[in-house]
């Protein structure tokens, strides 16, 4: 499958299977995290699993109408994050939304890893992509067994 590129709103977006990067550019608003997330679910329903990883270098911290929306999102799973190019501020926020998950109970939060390079954000998450095939050829092997 090739990738396919796109925006939403000025946030550069390419998809690849259950693959998803991001590159935040200027203000992260309600309307794009929204128009984010419904693309997660899509690729969640789709593949079973889906992985984001989000440069934030170039982006304004989310307002706070914007991290109510992430907070409280009904996600479907637990999806995969790796996130880059964070400035002070932003891992401040970005530690707010996660602790605000956390205390809303939500069953499926997202797995958010945050990295201090975009290296070390590719290597995290091919990692965590190798261990999740892994984990679905030892599930699948099982099942077959069983047979």
């Amino acid at each position: 499958m090739s990738a396919i590129q796109r925006n939403i709103d000025q946030h550069e977006v390419t998809v690849d299977g259950n693959f998803l990067r991001m590159r935040f550019i200027g203000p992260h608003l309600p309307q794009t995290a929204t128009a984010l997330l419904q693309l997660v679910d899509q690729l969640f329903r789709t593949h079973g699993s889906v992985f984001l990883l989000a440069d934030v270098s170039q982006s304004d911290p989310p307002v706070p109408s914007t991290r109510h929306v992430i907070a409280t999102w009904p996600y479907l799973g637990r999806y995969v994050v790796v996130v880059f190019g964070l400035n002070t501020v932003q891992y401040a926020v970005t530690q707010l939304m996660l602790a605000a998950q956390r205390l809303l109970g939500s069953a499926n939060r997202p797995d958010v890893h945050l990295c201090r390079s975009e290296a070390h954000a590719e290597a995290v998450m091919d990692t965590l992509r190798s261990q999740s095939a892994s984990q679905t050829l030892k599930v699948g092997a099982a099942a077959n067994n069983k047979k």
